[in-house]
């Protein structure tokens, strides 16, 4: 009977460092640079956190879920329509062309402990305008009005 040797090669494999990785993070710097750095982002983040807050707190019904104070709030409001489930809206908006998140958001634990099931999450960046805010509310106020 003969045996049967199987060699096997065992190569070291010399691993590339993550360069598209490293290329991505110098660009989004020499970005936010472009843009006069950080304090430019500052200022477009508070005046389109207050132009968005002010037309949150404008709708009946609506419950933002953490502050409602502009000093502690970030680009991101997650909020609740008691009639209307998250996905409902969600789907509604995106028929329309505006996307948001819709139920748990990886925040399970914490939407339990406020005993709410799920929510939705609007974010917004430095690409945002004051007129893709104006959109989504018109949307969202539709949405309201068709689903519940």
């Amino acid at each position: 009977m003969k045996k049967l040797v199987i060699k096997i090669q065992i190569y070291q494999i010399s691993w590339t460092p993550n360069i598209v990785w490293a290329v991505s993070l110098l660009k989004a710097f020499e970005y936010i640079e472009q843009i006069w750095w950080y304090e430019v982002l500052e200022e477009v983040e508070k005046e389109l956190i207050e132009y968005a807050l002010e037309k949150f707190l404008k709708i009946k019904g609506l419950k933002l879920i953490w502050s409602k104070e502009i000093s502690s709030r970030l680009w991101v409001f997650s909020f609740i329509i008691d009639w209307i489930h998250s996905l409902d809206i969600a789907d509604y908006l995106a028929e329309h062309n505006v996307c948001i998140r819709a139920w748990q958001h990886c925040a399970e634990p914490f939407l339990t402990s406020l005993w709410i099931s799920h929510s939705c999450r609007m974010s917004l960046y430095i690409y945002n305008t004051k007129e893709d805010i104006d959109k989504f509310f018109d949307i969202l106020k539709r949405a309201i009005l068709e689903l519940k």
